[in-house]
């Protein structure tokens, strides 16, 4: 059949041979696993990498942290699977290190992405000494978590529900972010007032206003900035055609850590080492004017016919869904309005949104729903989002 999904081991050898000139590959990964969520870091009984681990030797960034957003933590993901090398497993951290050379910023990013994993799994266990040892590394881990998790430091403190703890952490030069929400759109202060904890509760009232009233000035300052921005463009009207003036983007930027990770040891080269991702702003190529890298000893994926693997780490792939998938309805599903998307657009803080929706809410606040990050007026359509639910109603597994 022409519009027969993709089997596993079709969309395993796409991506094992990287970037062909063919762009939709990527995209073609993409939709697999948004239906097939548990095979990111499946090894089928004949290989020795999954499919995570072979986006990350192409260094394709972008698409794994578009595959990170299909995750929470009833539908969970462990970024610590490692493959079936011998003698020593790898993880994806491992795999980025040694392809540090050409995709630097993967690596910064996979680094980080470890440790806010570190951090976050010690704040649901209340381990306090580790909590500390990370915080005075790295105090900026106090407001992050990674995509897949449901909630920030600051939501763990008030479940634990001791408010010396809370000021404990709650320091002048780093402060918690009042306004983080969790994955259910919630604040610290709901989730204080849903648990009825009243010292908590009054804590976080008496810092709201001095937060606001930072926020306000923020407010007035852009205000100011987009008033001098059309003075600029009204005198500029008169004298010469008007250009646009471009928006400032406030997406931030991972912190890079410094720690490296050793070197494991190298095993045969795949068949695809002339194969490059599609570039992005996200990676960085190798310093080599051709397409092929340079020669390296850093670790090479193994060719599909490699010793077979232990059968116990090896699974099966999942089956084409008869049924939408509870995580696959939860990521088409607009955060503010609670139901499927009809006009999904990807708004600055890298989340898909209902168009008049995530308008609405800009109108108002100017921090993302879902991240806490400050966000700008700039939307682009979510094109495979759309057509994946269309796809969907015509198999007629979505309303």
């Amino acid at each position: 059949m022409a519009n027969a999904s993709p089997t596993y081991d079709q969309v395993y050898l796409k991506v094992k041979n990287g970037f062909t000139g063919d762009a939709t590959i990527w995209d073609q990964v993409y939709e697999y696993i948004r239906l097939h969520p548990n095979d990111l870091f499946l090894i089928s009984p004949n290989r020795i990498w999954s499919i995570g681990h072979q986006i990350i030797y192409h260094g394709n960034l972008q698409l794994f942290k578009r595959l990170l957003e299909l995750y929470n933590e009833k539908n969970p993901i462990n970024i610590r699977s490692t493959t079936n090398d011998k003698p020593k497993p790898k993880t994806i951290l491992d795999i980025a290190n040694e392809r540090q050379e050409y995709y630097k910023d993967q690596y910064q990013y996979i680094k980080r992405l470890f440790d806010q994993d570190t951090f976050i799994e010690a704040c649901k266990k209340d381990d306090w000494p580790m909590i500390d040892a990370m915080l005075e590394k790295d105090r900026t881990l106090i407001n992050e978590k990674p995509p897949y998790c449901s909630n920030y430091f600051i939501h763990h403190l008030v479940r634990y529900g001791d408010v010396r703890k809370f000021d404990e952490y709650n320091l002048h030069n780093n402060p918690l972010r009042l306004d983080l929400r969790n994955a259910d759109g919630k604040t610290a202060l709901d989730l204080a007032t849903e648990a009825n904890n009243q010292e908590i509760i009054t804590e976080l009232t008496r810092l709201l206003p001095v937060r606001e009233r930072e926020s306000s000035m923020s407010c007035e300052l852009r205000e100011d900035d987009r008033r001098e921005d059309t003075d600029v463009r009204e005198k500029n009207n008169q004298s010469t055609v008007s250009t646009p003036v471009p928006v400032r983007s406030s997406v931030p930027t991972p912190t890079s850590v410094r720690s490296p990770v050793p070197t494991p040891t190298s095993v045969e080269p795949p068949p695809s080492t002339l194969a490059r991702p599609p570039a992005t702003t996200s990676v960085q190529p190798p310093p080599s004017t051709s397409t092929r890298p340079p020669a390296t000893t850093s670790v090479q994926p193994p060719p599909s016919t490699s010793t077979r693997p232990p059968t116990t780490t090896s699974v099966q792939p999942s089956s084409s869904p008869k049924t939408v998938p509870p995580q696959v309805l939860k990521n088409l599903t607009c955060t503010l309005t609670k139901k499927i998307f009809a006009d999904p657009v990807k708004a600055s803080d890298g989340k898909t949104y209902e168009r008049f929706a995530i308008k609405e809410y800009l109108v108002d606040n100017r921090l993302s729903p879902q991240t806490g990050e400050e966000m700008n007026d700039e939307f682009i359509d979510d094109i495979a989002t759309k057509d994946l639910i269309s796809r969907l109603r015509q198999q007629k597994l979505l309303p």
